[in-house]
């Protein structure tokens, strides 16, 4: 399938009536702008035809999974930001002594990093404010000692 047919095929979510419906799209076009751009269409997952028949039905049963939630593409994205953040604000507690307040900065730190990737789609524009955060965070306790 050309990858205008598969965009056209992710584009059902945009349809009030097959709202419900979920896209894995399966195809031989497998470049980053594919990916992105069936993503961005509605698509719920994207795989190579090249995929594995168990990761096959490792998708579809994922995507089916998270169907069951009845959560809108936005709310799933806040949820998955949520429960990653704090994943990874506890995974950096052993460095930090175990001291609870790392969960408040990390997990902070986490979504202002997120915030440039999810409004620009650009990993550069992300690393750039992580550059910058941890500038300044370095530059703060450098300065209060």
């Amino acid at each position: 399938m050309p990858p205008a047919g598969t965009l056209r095929t992710a584009r059902i979510a945009d349809d009030p009536e097959l709202a419900a419906v979920r896209v894995v799209v399966l195809t031989t076009f497998e470049g980053d702008a594919e990916v992105l751009g069936a993503l961005r269409a509605g698509a719920s997952g994207f795989l190579g035809k090249g995929v594995a028949p168990a990761d096959l039905v490792k998708a579809v049963r994922t995507v089916a999974a998270v169907s069951v939630l009845h959560l809108s593409r936005r709310s799933s994205l806040m949820l998955a930001v949520v429960v990653s953040t704090l994943l990874f604000a506890a995974l950096h507690l052993p460095t930090s002594g175990w001291n609870v307040q790392c969960v408040l900065v990390i997990g902070t730190a986490r979504v202002i990093l997120l915030v440039p990737y999810l409004l620009t789609k650009n990993l550069a524009a992300s690393a750039t404010v992580h550059m910058v955060d941890d500038w300044a965070l370095f530059g703060s306790a450098a300065i209060l000692g």
